[in-house]
């Protein structure tokens, strides 16, 4: 009785209809099988809204399940043609198929996957992966070098548990690499020079020459190669804007350099199960990171992941795009004033003898060089320092060459090992590579590193703030070409796994093991008990380069005025700390920043509280800056313990440069959401207009300008 009503309300009073009681009513005709009168009414709907593409989405249904297939499929395109969509183009491949016409079928299967990859999942689910595959091989047979959405729907499916899918997917995409190639691109010329032949037998594919001969010093390598600087070039961002034509003669395809670059754990997890056919491998998801989007092109979790869970890092042959791991690595350190940390290279042998640079603090995957080629590829950083770098790992691999070769011979499994505590950087150090420990603790892999070898720069004991690691684990390492040695003469596999996002809870493990350290230190709590009865205590960082030029005359400016309307302020100076290994740098810097504290000091008058913590240890300095109320100083690694440890409110003043870099803005996003720290107090930063940029990053400011950024943060706090 309900659809006579319907009928006949039409007839009487269509004039009167919405086009949505149309549709409603239509909805209902066609449930009900009625699929002619429901027609009628979709045209109605359609004629009273017709830019609305659900109308004639709903009428290509219509005309689909009466077996009119064209005009289902003209009516799916008027409904693209408002909007476009994936699942109009979805069910205009299937009015395609059913027709037979497999090759536009194909064509729109492909639209809607790369519309919403959740159609290919279910286009898989109801026939199979070679149906997909199908599709996109008869789209990339007309541009190759689109194979990157082979990767990318791949990486897709496994993250949707469709993991042997998946690998078939991949594996489909090499064959669209772009493999043109033209003569000459091959050759090198033959080596005159000792260097150059030690370098190239070692990157030889099949074997190694005898070679005869004393074999270089580190230093009379270093001098040779750093001459070098004839290398092919080529920036990844460019090529996949437009210079895929620079490509052919190397035989390269973009794809397979586009998803080396990719981090991500479904791609690892592709990479590892091609190699365990029938026992699937899941990477841990215990914890999964949690860092802002501005951080996306600097990961490297998932990759160094996959190295603690299986022991190999994995990626494809740039060449033929087969997948392949390798477990041959090699840590080397540079001269450059932005050399903060050791850089990780990887040796793969697929078509050719290729290294991947990895590196560890905010860079991600830095390039890929080619020896065959003479061929650097940029995947992040500039030209210079990646020339610095496969410099440094020419010197280092040829003046250890004998080492080097039996170290890449040696087909039994290395060991894993994870090195920490080698980087020049206190903050880094902290951001970075405790983060990562944490990381890892997290996923509960952390037991699963045989050992941990630590260098001298470890600033905060890496074995008192994560007690799980065993003291037997770690072995202690005098500097980076220790640990270049120890790696190779004990067939180790080396990776650091680092972390971009800081927790509350490694702020509270290292400030717990800094305590129990102090606790240790004769009259130390007494000397803090004493500066918590100061209000405000103010810590004043002071730097000794890439720094504020008044900082002398500045502060101590600052200072008195405070003191005039507080007179209950101490003061409290900090700065680079004492090693627990002995070293020079830190030695010099101390002596250097306490001069300035002593210029400072001298100038005050008499009865000014003065702490000094320059010189004293890393453990010192966390301690007292819970205490401080504010804090004041130029941007740099200073941030490590007054603000990424304690969080504590003051006062940023650098070079304008600084005031543009991510990590230093505000420490927060646009939208509100912090960059590098759980709850992060923010600071103040003096306003840019204030600032006097001047060579090598030095720059000079009023001091009024901070004082008055300082005073607004003491007097909020005393309200």
């Amino acid at each position: 009785r309900c659809l006579s009503w319907i009928s006949a309300g039409v007839a009487m009073g269509n004039e009167v209809m919405s086009a949505g009681q149309f549709l409603k009513q239509a909805n209902q005709l066609k449930r009900a099988g009625r699929l002619d009168e429901a027609i009628a009414l979709y045209h109605q709907a359609i004629e009273k809204q017709p830019n609305f593409h659900w109308y004639h989405h709903e009428l290509g249904e219509t005309f689909a399940k009466l077996e009119r297939y064209g005009d289902a499929i003209a009516c799916f395109q008027k409904a693209i043609d408002v909007y476009p969509n994936a699942c109009a183009y979805y069910r205009m491949a299937n009015n395609y198929t059913k027709l037979g016409k497999i090759e536009d079928a194909n064509l729109v299967y492909y639209r809607a996957i790369e519309l919403n990859p959740n159609w290919g999942i279910v286009l898989v689910r109801q026939v199979s992966i070679d149906r997909v595959i199908a599709c996109f091989d008869y789209v990339l047979k007309r541009d190759p070098h689109q194979a990157i959405v082979y990767y990318e729907f791949s990486q897709y499916l496994a993250a949707k548990d469709f993991i042997d899918e998946a690998i078939a997917c991949f594996r489909k995409a090499p064959q669209f690499s772009h493999h043109q190639k033209t003569s000459g691109q091959d050759s090198i010329s033959e080596p005159t020079e000792i260097y150059d032949l030690l370098w190239q037998n070692l990157n030889q594919l099949d074997q190694f020459d005898s070679i005869s001969g004393s074999i270089p010093k580190k230093t009379e390598a270093e001098a040779y190669f750093s001459q070098k600087d004839d290398y092919n070039f080529l920036y990844l961002n460019n090529l996949a804007k437009s210079g895929k034509n620079l490509l052919a003669p190397y035989g390269i395809s973009l794809a397979n350099l586009q998803i080396i670059k990719r981090d991500s754990l479904s791609l690892e997890e592709i990479y590892i199960n091609s190699f365990n056919p029938t026992s699937r491998v899941k990477l841990s998801r215990k914890y999964i990171e949690n860092i802002h989007n501005l951080w996306e092109p600097q990961k490297n979790h998932a990759c160094c992941k996959a190295m603690v869970e299986t022991g190999y890092i994995y990626s494809v042959c740039p060449f033929s795009g087969e997948i392949l791991r390798s477990d041959t690595s090699f840590v080397i350190e540079y001269e450059d004033w932005r050399a903060l940390t050791v850089r990780h290279i990887y040796r793969f042998t697929g078509k050719e003898v290729f290294y991947l640079v990895v590196d560890t603090f905010c860079m991600g995957k830095m390039c890929i060089y080619i020896p065959s080629k003479n061929l650097i590829i940029q995947l992040s950083h500039g030209k210079e320092v990646l020339i610095k770098i496969v410099n440094a790992l020419k010197s280092y691999l040829v003046s250890n060459y004998h080492q080097v070769k039996e170290y890449i011979k040696n087909t039994s499994k290395k060991q894993l090992v994870l090195d920490i505590g080698f980087s020049k950087n206190f903050g880094h150090y902290y951001w970075n590579e405790l983060s990562g420990i944490l990381y890892l603790e997290h996923n509960d892999l952390l037991k699963k590193i045989p050992k941990f070898l630590v260098g001298n720069r470890d600033f905060f004991n890496v074995g008192g703030v994560f007690p799980e690691i065993p003291s037997c684990k770690i072995i202690k390492l005098a500097n980076t070409e220790e640990l270049f040695k120890t790696i190779l003469d004990n067939n180790y596999f080396a990776v650091q796994v680092n972390d971009l996002f800081m927790t509350q809870e490694l702020a509270y493990r290292v400030t717990r093991f800094s305590l129990k350290k102090c606790s240790e230190k004769l009259g130390f709590l007494e000397e803090l008990e004493r500066a918590k009865k100061h209000f405000p205590l103010l810590c004043i960082q002071i730097r000794s380069s890439r720094t504020w030029v008044s900082q002398g005359e500045g502060n101590t400016n600052i200072i008195k005025k405070l003191a005039s309307e507080f007179p209950g302020l101490g003061v409290v100076f900090e700065g680079w700390a004492l090693q627990e290994v002995e070293d020079p740098l830190a030695n010099s810097m101390i002596a250097k920043e306490k001069n300035i504290v002593a210029e400072i000091v001298a100038a005050l008058p008499p009865h000014t509280q003065v702490y000094c913590l320059i010189g004293k240890t890393n453990y010192e300095k966390t301690i007292f800056s819970h205490e401080i109320d504010v804090y004041s100083g130029p941007i740099g690694s200073g941030v490590t313990t007054v603000q990424w440890i304690a969080n504590k409110p003051g006062v940023w003043h650098g070079h304008t440069s600084y005031y543009d870099t991510i990590w230093c803005k505000g420490q927060q996003s646009s939208t509100g959401d912090p960059l590098v720290r759980e709850n992060i107090v923010p600071a103040n930063w003096v306003p840019r207009n204030c600032i006097v940029d001047l060579a090598d990053k030095n720059y000079d400011c009023d001091w009024s300008a901070i004082y008055e950024e300082i005073v607004k943060i003491i007097r909020d706090i005393a309200q």
